[in-house]
């Protein structure tokens, strides 16, 4: 399986460690938000349908980092596709 990410996800991404990194006047947090979302990206990836499946969305929300942040996502054949990357503090989504 390979993993894709939507450029709306790469946005969500980018945006939340810019975020992090200007509240924070460091990038210690981005970099461990960073290395906590490739450690969840390998679990999707060895095991696809480890999150909870969103049957109104057609999607797959994995929790991670203590709950702290969201990989939504869709399996596309041997593809997961990143749909979006949430900081779960932020204004619900659903």
């Amino acid at each position: 399986m390979e993993a894709k990410w939507t450029k709306e996800a790469e946005i969500n991404f980018d945006d939340t460690l810019e975020y992090w990194r200007h509240h924070n006047q460091s990038d210690r947090y981005s970099d461990k938000i960073i290395s906590e979302a490739e450690k969840a990206l390998n679990y999707i990836l060895e095991n696809p349908r480890l999150g909870v499946f969103l049957r109104d969305h057609n999607t797959y929300q994995l929790i991670f980092f203590k709950g702290k942040f969201s990989l939504f996502y869709k399996i596309k054949g041997q593809t997961i596709l990143i749909t979006r990357f949430r900081d779960n503090r932020q204004k619900p989504l659903y």
